[in-house]
């Protein structure tokens, strides 16, 4: 321990013990979270109206949810004990501050089949009449576009200024087994309907006509969305401010304690020739940019991450052959590593997340100061083994993550990369096994 602080310097000690120190936590706590985080709520900021057409403002239990919600849990202060659900029952509006906002609608639901693999052979008509809250992703001056999802599919609906009752934007999809070997045939009704109202409301102008004559133009939110803020001359910034929409792309710097373990196969004459391995303990930095697909309560983040991470080999043993004296291996290595990762938020509130995550890392490496020979490098090498590194350049591995996010800029993480080869097979046959504890911040959280 003595000779490794010598080596390093107090510096490098202090923080490679400040990093094993923090993983040691962090493994713990890793430990620990999965067992509470579960029974953990995701209460945000919010308002209700009831039927009486009070407002009450509190904090609304948020999940993200896949389809819109029959319910919601509220409590009037984040302490309180006590919980309310609201449903279509009891409840006309409800909003989530900044997230999303839900009204109740008696509406005509089509409940025909759109999942390629389960169409009929016939145009189906069918629909229900429910009473749900749908989202509502605009509500202009001219019209409002809301959506409505559930176990079967998603659908669209639109509205015209007052009284703003919503219609079913049409979309159908049926297998034609008439023609020869058969095909599919698209019912794109709402394009019709969203190209009459352009005219009806003289929206329709070059960009607008643009998106109508787009052949891919399909049914999506994003698409379906552009359009009616066309017809409502809707500006981008007072979409964003309606939406209470964020910025999906989070950036992050980070600093990293790079621990990697230097080894060769049992086989390799480096080995038999009573070679070993070596752990060295290097800083390094890394930048990348988070992709959220739903920032505020989402489950899914992909992540491009670019790291810097040294590695430094550097063996000293005792021949178990000829020469039978002690030999030194070393090389410094950097890796500058490329890696799309995809993380799974287990918990995700205001505050804190944990998470756990994979990779694929492209690693671009290269080599200096490569020594192989007498440990005492003012002796004569004598009869010593002539052999030199064959160093790889790159390098592809899988990594292995989990972390946790506190007050949304600050997070922890640990990562486990498969071993991958520094050196070819021949004498030496030397791979890396990096396990690397980070530290990242985020900007604009």
């Amino acid at each position: 321990m003595l000779k490794k602080k010598a080596i390093l310097g107090p510096c490098l000690y202090k923080f490679i013990s400040l990093i094993m120190t923090t993983a040691k936590r962090l493994l713990l706590l890793l430990n620990i979270v999965p067992f509470f985080s579960f029974a953990q709520s995701h209460y945000r900021p919010g308002a209700i109206v009831n039927l009486k057409g009070d407002t009450l403002k509190g904090f609304i239990d948020y999940h993200a949810w896949d389809s819109n919600p029959t319910s919601v849990n509220f409590k009037s202060a984040l302490n309180d004990p006590d919980k309310q659900t609201f449903s279509v029952h009891n409840a006309s509006y409800f909003s989530i501050t900044g997230l999303a906002t839900y009204r109740k609608y008696v509406v005509s639901i089509s409940t025909d089949e759109t999942d390629i693999n389960r169409l009929g052979e016939a145009r189906d008509t069918s629909f229900k009449m429910d009473t749900v809250f749908l989202k509502v992703l605009e509500q202009g001056k001219t019209m409002a576009l809301y959506s409505y999802g559930d176990e079967r599919k998603m659908r669209f609906y639109i509205a015209e200024a007052p009284p703003f009752v919503p219609v079913e934007l049409v979309y159908r999809l049926w297998h034609d087994a008439g023609h020869e070997g058969g095909h599919t045939v698209y019912d794109n009704g709402y394009q019709k309907q969203l190209f009459a109202l352009a005219i009806k409301y003289n929206a329709l102008d070059d960009k607008l006509s643009a998106m109508f004559n787009d052949p891919y133009l399909s049914y999506r939110e994003d698409l379906l969305l552009a359009i009616v803020s066309g017809i409502n001359h809707t500006s981008a910034a007072e979409l964003k401010a309606s939406s209470g929409a964020k910025s999906k792309l989070s950036f992050y710097l980070g600093v990293l304690g790079n621990i990697s373990k230097t080894s060769s196969s049992a086989q390799s004459q480096y080995s038999l020739a009573g070679g070993t391995s070596y752990t060295s303990y290097l800083p390094g930095l890394s930048l990348g940019a988070d992709l959220f697909p739903d920032p505020d309560g989402g489950k899914i983040e992909f992540r491009l991450d670019l790291s810097y991470a040294p590695t430094k080999m550097d063996a000293v043993y005792t021949f178990t052959i000829s020469p039978y004296t002690r030999a030194e291996a070393s090389y410094n290595q950097t890796e500058l590593m490329l890696s799309p990762q995809v993380l799974y938020n287990f918990y995700n509130a205001p505050g804190f997340k944990f998470f756990l995550g994979a990779g694929l890392d492209v690693g671009s490496l290269s080599y200096s100061n490569p020594y192989f020979g007498q440990h005492d490098r003012s002796q004569a090498q004598g009869n010593f083994p002539t052999d030199s590194y064959i160093f790889q350049k790159l390098n592809t591995t899988f990594l292995f993550k989990a972390g946790f996010r506190i007050h949304k800029n600050w997070e922890i993480h640990v990562d486990y990369y498969t071993s991958d080869p520094a050196v070819f097979a021949g004498y030496f046959d030397l791979g890396n096994q990096n396990t690397v504890v980070g530290v990242n911040y985020f900007f604009g959280q």
